[in-house]
């Protein structure tokens, strides 16, 4: 990223670049999935497994996409 910034001194302005939306960071922020997030398959068939050797808790229900929420959020 520093060569990019050119040097320490200009760090300053690219932070406020990125923070106005003029520049852009690597490694912040991370991709929306507007149908369906494809890691919630793996999550959903591992819990399963999970669930099948420890039995489930009526605290922890999974979602239609796979993630779990405690019961009420």
């Amino acid at each position: 990223m520093l060569n990019e910034i050119g040097s320490v001194d200009n760090i300053p302005d690219f932070i406020e670049g990125v923070k106005n939306g003029k520049r852009k960071m690597s490694g912040f922020g991370h991709r929306v999935y507007k149908n369906y997030d494809p890691r919630a398959k793996v999550i959903r068939k591992l819990a399963e497994e999970v669930f099948s050797i420890v039995g489930r808790d009526p605290l922890i229900e999974l979602g239609p996409d796979g993630a779990g929420a405690p019961c009420g959020l």
